[in-house]
C-alpha cells in the first residue's frame, strides 16, 4: 500500500559558528552537526531532546523523535515531535458537527509525562545543503519553523562544539564560547546560526518581471476548513484502539478563488513577490493572468515542491516508521527529489 507525501525542498543558508560579518562558518557545517546530533540522542528519552526553552503556549517545544543516517544517499532522516497545547484537563477537542453556539468540548486526558503532539519528517541531504519536508496527506503543517528552532537550539547549546560552565550558579548551563574540538583551549567567541528557507527555482518570477506590462489580473486561491481533522498522536491512537476515543465526524475543505483587475507597478509587483509566504503553498496561492493568455502564472511555481508516493504505510498510531521511510526514499525517490530541487538527474 502506498503513502502519498507532499514534498517541499528547503535550502540551508546558515549552519555553524560564524565570526561576526562572515558568510562562511569557521566550523559546524550541516554534515558535522547531523553526525553529532546522531550521537547526542543516543540513550536519551524524548523529553531530554528538547533544545529550546519556550515562553508560554505560542511557541511550544520540539523534540527529536527519531534520526537515522542513510546507507546509500549519505542523507539523514529526522523525525521531530511537535508539542501541542493542553490544559490541566488534558487536550481539548470540539465536536465538528455541533452547531455554532452549542459546541461541546471534551478533554482527552494525558498521562503524566506524556507529550501531546504530532510528527514531522525531514530528509537532509548535506552534500547539497538541502532539506526535504515530507508531509503526509491529511497533515496540515510540515513543522519547518519548529525544525529551525530545534536545530538552532542544538547548535547553540548542546553540540560537541559548545564550551560551557555546567557549575554556574542560578543557570543550568553558562555558554563560554565555541571551539572546534569542544575544549576551552581553543575557545572562540562565535555566533551560532542555523536557517533554512524554501528552495527557489529560476524562471517564473523573472518571467513576471519581464512581462509586467502584460499583467492584467491578480488571482488569489485559498481554502476554508470546515472539518475537524485530528492529527493522530501516539496517545490518541492508543485511546482509539482500546475504545476510549471515537473518531469525530469529518467535513471537507472548501476551496475558493477570486480575481481582480490589476496592472501593477514594478514596486507593487516586487512587494507581492517579497511578501509571498511559500510555507502556505498547499493552502494559499497567488497568481497573475497576462494579456492574451488563459494560463495562470502562480508564484508557487517558483519553489521546489512535488508529491510522491512511497511503498509504506503508517503504523496503528499514524506514525511513518523511520526505517521503512528512509529505505523507500533511497530506493525509489532520491533521484527524483534531487532533480526537483536542483534539476540534476
Amino acid at each position: 500500500m502506498a503513502t502519498t507525501l507532499k514534498v517541499t525542498a528547503f535550502e540551508i543558508s546558515k549552519c555553524g559558528y560564524y565570526k561576526r560579518g562572515n558568510k562562511l562558518p569557521e566550523f559546524g557545517q550541516i554534515d558535522a552537526i547531523l553526525k553529532n546530533l546522531t550521537s547526542w540522542i543516543n540513550g536519551k528519552t524524548l523529553v531530554e531532546t528538547k533544545t529550546t526553552d519556550v515562553d508560554g503556549d505560542s511557541c511550544l517545544p520540539t523534540y527529536c523523535f527519531d534520526l537515522r543516517a542513510g546507507d546509500k544517499s549519505k542523507g539523514y532522516l529526522l523525525t521531530t515531535w511537535n508539542e501541542v497545547p493542553m490544559t490541566a484537563g488534558g487536550v481539548q477537542a470540539a465536536s465538528g458537527s455541533a452547531a455554532v453556539g452549542k459546541v461541546k468540548v471534551q478533554f482527552t486526558e494525558i498521562a503524566r509525562g506524556d507529550i501531546p503532539g504530532f510528527p514531522s519528517y525531514f530528509y537532509f541531504y548535506p552534500a547539497k545543503n538541502l532539506i526535504f519536508s515530507l508531509r503526509p496527506e491529511g497533515m496540515g503543517h510540515n513543522g519547518h519553523q519548529e525544525s529551525i528552532r530545534f536545530m538552532k537550539g542544538f547548535i547553540e547549546k548542546a553540540s560537541r562544539f559548545v564550551v560551557a560552565n555546567l557549575a554556574a550558579e542560578d543557570v543550568d548551563q553558562e555558554i563560554l564560547g565555541y571551539s572546534i574540538d569542544g575544549t576551552a583551549e581553543k575557545i572562540e567567541q562565535l555566533i551560532p546560526q542555523y536557517h533554512s528557507s524554501p528552495k527557489k527555482l529560476p524562471g517564473e518570477e523573472e518571467f513576471l518581471r519581464k512581462n509586467i506590462h502584460r499583467i492584467r489580473k491578480l488571482i488569489k486561491r485559498d481554502f476554508l476548513s470546515v472539518k475537524v481533522e485530528a492529527n493522530r498522536s501516539l496517545m490518541s491512537g492508543l485511546l482509539r484502539n482500546v475504545g476510549l476515543m471515537k473518531d469525530e465526524v469529518h467535513f471537507d475543505e472548501m476551496s475558493f478563488k477570486y480575481e481582480i483587475d490589476f496592472s501593477p507597478t514594478k514596486a507593487e509587483l516586487e512587494e507581492i513577490i517579497k511578501s509571498y509566504d511559500p510555507n502556505t503553498l498547499d493552502k494559499s496561492e497567488t497568481g497573475f493572468k497576462l494579456v492574451g493568455e488563459q494560463e495562470i502564472h502562480w508564484l508557487g511555481h517558483s519553489f521546489a515542491k512535488s508529491e510522491i508516493e512511497l511503498d509504506l504505510i503508517a503504523d496503528e498510531n499514524g506514525i511513518l516508521p523511520a526505517d521503512q521511510l528512509l529505505y523507500a526514499l533511497e530506493k525509489t525517490a532520491f533521484k527524483g527529489l534531487l532533480h526537483m530541487a536542483t534539476a540534476e538527474s
